[in-house]
């Protein structure tokens, strides 16, 4: 059987429901916000099959980090706007409380349907933003992951991101 989870994120808790095919929620989990989220999130998971989609609200922005701890897991994950999930919330049912789980039963409500909605990929090869720096000691120039910033105080940064006084940054 296929299964839908939704995702309200928040700074400190995540909130998941998970829905069936005829949108009934089958099962309710709310996690702690932290290192261990996805593993609590799986193993809760891990009944209701393995034929299942993420839908995350946010998945871009507050529920990036979870959305990007699932897809490497080997996750289903699509990317659900506010609006979207909100507008599902308000017409979809007569629980229309702006509450978490509420929040997540829209959001898998609208996941399921899937109309347009954006599959989350992996940003490990995106360059920029998520390179890692370097171990101690490895010479930042030659580093594949960023470049030693000459421009300003010298200080290393991920390929791709513009410092603030460098007007272009070499590939």
């Amino acid at each position: 059987m296929s299964m839908t989870i939704g995702i309200d994120p928040h700074k400190g808790s995540h909130t998941a429901v998970a829905i069936d095919g005829d949108e009934h929620p089958v099962a309710r989990l709310t996690v702690t916000a932290d290192r261990c989220q996805t593993q609590r999130l799986l193993a809760w998971a891990e009944p209701l099959g393995v034929e299942r989609t993420w839908a995350i609200e946010s998945a871009t922005g507050l529920g990036r980090l979870l959305a990007q701890q699932l897809v490497a897991a080997g996750e289903n994950v699509v990317d659900v706007p506010p609006t979207l999930a909100a507008r599902v919330r308000l017409l979809g049912s007569t629980k229309a409380a702006k509450n978490d789980p509420n929040g997540a039963l829209a959001t898998a409500v609208a996941g399921l349907r899937r109309c347009g909605l954006r599959a989350v990929a992996s940003d490990e090869h995106s360059g920029g933003a998520h390179a890692r720096r370097p171990p101690p000691g490895v010479d930042l120039v030659a580093y594949p992951g960023g470049v030693d910033c000459t421009c300003c105080s010298g200080s290393w940064r991920p390929a791709g991101r513009l410092c603030g006084s460098a007007p272009s940054v070499p590939a």
